[in-house]
């Protein structure tokens, strides 16, 4: 009797707990005259003060943008400068820890490709958009390295008669891109298709696409890309993904969540979402594609009525999907368990055969956006918000490191000492830091952080003498871990030494 009352108490905690989030759902103004064309191909990202930028293609085939500013509620929805009259097949957009946006578009009028321009929030202007590709691309997308802020771009070219994947990336700080990554190399005649990628917390780049390998074969791939230590990125790994389960297999996505990832994908001949577990073991993708397993049941036809995506929220999975009802659904996965019995719902209409965006922000919540066409031709692009935060706690910031020689009264001995301070951003939301871990790897060789010390969350310095040498070369780092054991990620070395000195300092101590 006593655990069918607890089990009652626990299932009323998640009831109330999940109540208590809420979806609200925005239809953006119409630009324009009503037309058989409508306000297409919208995107969506969030900056850290709550912002919402939202580009998409008008009436007239011109990049828009609607603007929600969080501090006063202005809303700005006007054309992006620059944008000339263009076939927009595609727009994608995203937020950087400066709160600027960037964002890019494809288009296919002439056999043009892609554009890119960043929207500055000080002055809340875009810069002029420049040419990423001349020939025609398609899906493309941006997304944004969560450890230094590169952005990546990644996107199908069509070129010499087949398709390949390929992805440019953009340091943190710079204006120029790097030249492209071709991941597939397909032969003439041969396509890949509907890329769609996301970083990891190493800031290592994971991508999936669909890929033709004969008649009634579209299978799965996926690839690692690995920031080295020089800021350029290498394709490290690349695996077929659902070899073993031959068949049609669209829309492929990817979420990353510590070293677990998820690969979602619908599968046609089996009329659903399928997904495929994965870890991250340093620079291999392990798997094993016995284990695909189905997700839900979903439609079968028109095409992109099975359009889905899987997005990483904190230590969670929100994927969403078109369901057999053609309605937009969300569920939440975790550690290799949906914890949804029954399924939330992001939009009360159908969401017919045009693609959908995600964009998850761990302060708030998940964003949607989607566009919807109605029997005559006309249509209305959608954002909708479900209220589920999922706060972070961010490192430490101006992690500095000295290696010195402390001397007793007895003899003397080499030690680093280790200095940072709290994030302002943890401050800011009340995120309690409860302890600092310490984590060191030998200078410059790019290895795995070994932890070799933490201390409480009201102390930022840590001394480490523990195996020292005159010739040891080390670099430091240091996260945060809140009330909950929730770890920061550990920043890259451009952002996390700001000193340091070695063999140039000595501390005398009476012991």
């Amino acid at each position: 009797m006593a655990k069918k009352f607890l089990f009652a108490l626990i299932f009323l905690g998640l009831v109330l707990a999940l109540g208590a989030q809420t979806v609200e759902v925005h239809k953006l103004p119409q630009i324009g005259a009503p037309g058989k064309s409508g306000d297409k191909c919208p995107s969506i990202a969030v900056n850290g003060r709550g912002d919402i930028m939202i580009p998409f293609r008008n009436r007239d085939l011109l990049m828009m943008y609607y603007f929600v500013k969080k501090s006063t509620g202005a809303v700005t929805q006007t054309q992006i400068p620059g944008c000339k009259d263009k076939d927009i097949l595609i727009t994608s957009v995203v937020a950087t820890a400066d709160d600027n946006f960037h964002a890019l578009w494809a288009v296919v009028k002439g056999g043009i490709g892609i554009f890119y321009t960043d929207f500055d929030i000080a002055t809340e202007k875009w810069s002029a958009p420049i040419e990423l590709s001349d020939v025609i691309s398609e899906d493309a997308h941006l997304r944004v390295n969560p450890v230094n802020d590169d952005i990546s771009m990644c996107t199908v070219l069509r070129a010499q008669g087949r398709k390949d994947i390929v992805v440019k990336f953009r340091k943190s700080g710079q204006t120029n891109w790097s030249d492209e990554i071709n991941l597939s190399g397909m032969p003439t005649g041969r396509s890949a298709t509907n890329p769609y990628s996301q970083f990891d917390e190493q800031g290592d780049l994971h991508v999936v696409w669909k890929e033709d390998r004969g008649e009634d074969d579209l299978i799965i791939r996926v690839a690692l890309l690995k920031r080295g230590t020089d800021g350029d990125y290498t394709l490290v790994d690349k695996q077929w993904a659902t070899a073993d389960e031959t068949g049609w297999h669209f829309l492929p996505s990817v979420a990353i969540t510590g070293t677990k990832g998820l690969i979602t994908f619908f599968w046609k001949q089996e009329a659903g979402y399928f997904q495929l577990s994965y870890e991250r073991s340093g620079d291999k993708l392990v798997f094993d594609q016995k284990n695909i397993a189905k997700i839900v049941e979903g439609p079968t036809s028109p095409n992109y009525w099975f359009h889905s995506r899987a997005i990483a929220h904190g230590d969670e999975v929100m994927f969403a999907y078109m369901d057999l009802k053609h309605k937009l659904q969300l569920r939440r996965y975790k550690d290799g368990t949906w914890l949804d019995s029954q399924p939330i719902t992001l939009g009360d209409m159908e969401v017919n055969k045009f693609p959908f965006n995600l964009w998850a922000d761990p302060n708030t919540g998940l964003y949607a956006t989607w566009y919807i066409e109605a029997d005559n031709g006309d249509g209305h692009s959608y954002y909708a918000f479900y209220d589920y935060p999922k706060p972070t706690i961010r490192p430490p910031v101006n992690v500095t490191y000295v290696k010195a020689m402390e001397r007793s009264l007895f003899h003397g001995f080499f030690l680093y000492a280790v200095k940072w301070e709290n994030n302002p951003d943890n401050i800011d939301k009340n995120i309690t830091v409860v302890t600092f871990n310490i984590y060191r790897r030998v200078r410059g060789s790019g290895d795995t952080w070994l932890r070799v010390g933490s201390v409480a969350g009201t102390i930022f310095s840590y001394g480490d003498a523990n195996g020292i040498t005159a010739s040891s070369d080390f670099e430091y780092a240091v996260t945060a871990v809140n009330e909950k054991g929730i770890e920061s990620r550990i920043q890259d070395e451009g952002a996390l030494v700001t000193a340091n000195r070695d063999h140039d300092e000595t501390k005398d101590s009476q012991r």
